[in-house]
């Protein structure tokens, strides 16, 4: 397989990329999470689509891509001799997958899992198996060295897709599980035939007693049955006359009730009309009483209103003397808060008018002395810096010999050191004398601060009293204002006052003359209301006798139909004793015949169950005769699904014995082109420990250098790469190296790469992903991947062809 070109939009950390393949070494080149492995990972996602990929699909669309805009990588590639174009996408907002194969110019695309199926044909190898062929990565070649045995030969067989084996295996063995299994089943269950053919033959001789038992129990119900009717045709008769008797019996009882009902009701219309006759005399004698009470309502109604004046003036009176002594109150509240404010302008006049400009000025004096006494500190701490630099050269310049440079004009000192010290010692002298002054003006700007300080304090806290005396001042006015309107609203309310008691004037009211009349009127009010309630009742008179005549027919008509019902009863010669022996001897016939017919329907019911159970053990002996024919195809399959699993086992060692010897073959001729020479010969034991031929003889990877042993494990992991290619009958033209640099020396690294600049026949095309700049200058074609401002990442072409962006 050879890689063409590449065309990637945004995909992961990419927005746009066309990258050409020449048959060259290729560095791509940059920091730790650049997105170098994404062009790679670009290319196994066009090829096998998402399981390639290491997130799911929402992850493989750039997130600072538009979300109408598609994820889109475009790959051309030969296999077998044909040239291939696959084109995968993410569709839009919904990332929908979209994918095309072209053949040359001819189309291929049959859908998305097809068209991965189509490539895993095409190439002979599925992602997984991609990966190991066409890319190796520092971790495995570390792991190659460094595993325990066991883990190293779980790690190739891994590489080598020995695992699809042990799948198979797997597969099988559980398929000689199921066989064994159902064969125990059916042997278990054909052991039960002979039990169930016998247990067929006594249940088929329950059945014929089952049935005679039946027989006499149904014929049992029907007796029953016969006696229970005719004992209920009676019973019905004499419930008939029962029911006649309970008519008759239900009728006198409430012809009794009625009788009693309308006899009180007569006892109370004789006693309401003797009532209303006494009535009748106590209303004349109200009447005459009212004659005589003629008091005058109208002088009443008059003492009345002359009443309700003289209570208003008196009101109006108290009034008038709770506003007076509430404008006295606040007339003595008006005169404190005009001394109030007598005291606040007295107190205010204390306060100078400039004390707003004296402040500003206060403060602009505080502000200035703060800045020099900043300046000059700044100046203290500059000077102790230049004295400490003074004071160091002066200890080193002792230690210096005459032949010492000077670093600034490179020259030697010679015989200069006691003048440069001499130097030192009169600048440090000036520095130390500059500092003092500095400390002592620092001083007196700190007296001249703490002054200024006390002076803007003083002036704020006048300031604070004044805005307190013009607060209380402003309270105070607009307390006066308020007292002031009060009293005018209270001399209102006393004028009106004043006018409303000259307009009633004086009132002459009798109380005694208005009590005797309203005494006289209450005892005539109450005389006229006992009047009008009994000539009221006296008109229930006459309803009351004619109700009483009415109810004295109803009387005569109730006992004489009571008379009647009773002689009709007497006459039925109804016998409740023989009503309820026959009720019980109906019932006991019922009994019997539930208990018989309960009988033969369990009697019937044994039988039916025993016939089911028959035939479902008949169906049991036709189901074990059909399955008594697959045992012996189970017992075949077991044995030959055993012997599969062990000819795989067998298999499986075979191809582990060979394929050690042919990746000792390619190692040995991959370290042979990479050293050119020097080492020649690779070893591999069924551990797949590594040793090389050195001159005398074979020896352990770990007795040479570091670079050599990472170079050893790079020829048996190209190795694998080949053995890999060779089974899927591909021929390479590629090969992908992750981060082989990553944690080498210089040495190492210039001695690996070039023994891969040895390969280039066997490898036309090399990639190599890493992060160190170092290789920049070494590949023919270097590919750098840089993040910008805007989070995407640039892809920067040179060397071999133009640079793409």
């Amino acid at each position: 397989m050879r890689l063409n070109s590449i065309s990637i939009q945004n995909y992961r950390v990419i927005k746009s990329a066309i990258i050409d393949f020449p048959d060259a070494v290729i560095g791509i080149i940059g920091q730790n999470g650049a997105g170098k492995s994404s062009i790679i990972e670009a290319i196994t996602w066009a090829l096998y689509g998402n399981q390639a990929a290491r997130s799911s699909k929402d992850e493989i669309k750039s997130t600072l891509a538009h979300p109408d805009e598609n994820c889109e990588v475009k790959l051309c590639f030969e296999a077998s001799g044909e040239h291939y174009t696959i084109i995968r996408r993410l569709i839009g907002k919904s990332a929908r997958p979209e994918v095309e194969l072209y053949r040359g110019a001819s189309s291929e695309s049959i859908g998305s899992m097809e068209t991965t199926k189509y490539v895993q044909k095409i190439l002979g190898l599925d992602y997984r198996g991609f990966f190991s062929s066409f890319l190796a990565r520092q971790q495995e070649l570390n792991a190659l060295s460094d595993l325990a045995p066991q883990k190293r030969r779980e790690h190739l067989a891994g590489m080598l897709g020995i695992e699809k084996l042990d799948r198979a295996i797997d597969v099988a063995k559980g398929d000689a599980r199921e066989a064994k299994a159902r064969t125990e089943t059916l042997e278990n269950l054909l052991a039960e035939k002979p039990g169930l053919e016998d247990e067929l033959v006594r249940l088929g001789e329950h059945v014929t007693t089952l049935k005679l038992s039946t027989l006499e129990a149904m014929g049992a119900r029907d007796r029953a049955k016969l006696k229970l009717e005719a004992i209920t045709k009676e019973y019905r008769e004499h419930e008939a006359l029962s029911a006649i008797c309970s008519r008759l019996k239900g009728e006198i009882s409430t012809l009794a009730a009625s009788k009693d009902e309308l006899g009180g009701r007569l006892k109370l219309r004789s006693d309401e009309i003797k009532k209303l006759e006494l009535t009748a005399v106590e209303v004349k004698e109200l009447g005459l009483k009212l004659e005589k009470l003629t008091p005058s309502p109208g002088r009443l109604d008059e003492l009345r209103d002359l009443k309700a004046k003289d209570s208003n003036r008196l009101d109006l009176v108290e009034q008038a003397k709770g506003f007076n002594q509430e404008q006295k109150n606040n007339s003595q509240n008006l005169e404190k808060v005009e001394l109030g404010l007598k005291e606040l302008a007295a107190s205010m006049q204390s306060i100078p008018e400039s004390i707003d400009s004296d402040l500003k000025r206060a403060n602009s004096d505080l502000e200035s002395t703060r800045e020099n006494y900043v300046a000059i500190r700044s100046k203290i701490e500059a000077g102790k810096i230049e004295i400490g630099k003074v004071g160091s050269q002066l200890e080193s310049i002792d230690q210096i010999g005459t032949e010492a440079v000077c670093d600034r004009c490179h020259r030697p000192f010679g015989n200069d050191i006691p003048k440069i010290k001499m130097h030192l010692e009169s600048e440090l002298q000036n520095l130390t004398k500059s500092e003092n002054g500095l400390k002592a003006d620092l001083d007196e700007l700190k007296k001249s601060g703490e002054k200024a300080k006390q002076i803007v304090d003083q002036l704020q806290v006048s300031i604070k009293k004044r805005f307190e005396f013009e607060t209380l001042r402003n309270g105070s006015e607009q307390r006066k204002q308020d007292l002031t309107n009060h009293s005018d609203k209270i001399s209102e309310k006393i004028i009106s006052i004043d006018l409303k008691l000259k307009e009633i004037g004086d009132i002459k009211f009798d109380p005694e003359e208005f009590k005797r009349l309203q005494n006289e009127v209450e005892t005539a009010k109450s005389v006229k209301e006992r009047f009008d309630q009994l000539s009221g009742n006296l008109q229930r008179l006459d309803p009351a006798r004619a109700e009483l005549s009415k109810t004295e027919k109803q009387m005569a008509q109730v006992t004489a139909t009571l008379s009647k019902n009773e002689s009709e009863l007497t006459e039925l010669k109804f016998d409740d004793l023989k009503f309820s022996q026959l009720a019980q001897s109906l019932d006991l016939a019922g009994k019997e015949f539930d208990s018989k017919r309960d009988e033969a329907s369990q009697q019937s019911n044994k039988l039916e169950l025993v016939g089911k159970e028959i035939e479902l053990k008949a169906e049991r002996l036709v189901k074990l005769d059909e399955e008594a024919k697959h045992l012996d195809d189970l017992r075949q399959k077991r044995f030959h699904t055993e012997k599969l699993i062990t000819l795989f086992g067998e298999y499986r060692k075979h191809v582990i014995a060979s394929i050690r010897p042919r990746l000792s073959e390619l190692a040995s001729e991959l370290i042979s082109e990479m050293t050119g020479g020097r080492y020649s010969m690779v070893e591999l034991d069924a551990d797949y420990n590594m040793s090389i031929f050195d001159s005398s003889g074979f020896f352990k990877v770990d007795r040479f250098s570091g670079g050599e042993k990472d170079l050893a494990n790079l020829c048996l992991r190209l190795a694998i790469s080949l053995a890999l290619s060779e089974s899927a009958g591909l021929t390479r033209t590629f090969i992908i190296l992750d981060e082989v640099f990553g944690s080498q020396d210089t040495d190492r690294r210039d001695l690996i790469f070039n023994g891969l600049v040895n390969l280039s026949k066997r490898f036309p095309q090399i990639l190599l992903i890493s992060h160190v700049d170092d290789i920049k200058d070494k590949v023919e074609m270097l590919i750098e991947v840089e993040r910008n401002n805007g989070g995407w990442s640039e892809v920067k072409v040179s060397g071999l062809q133009t640079t793409q962006n």
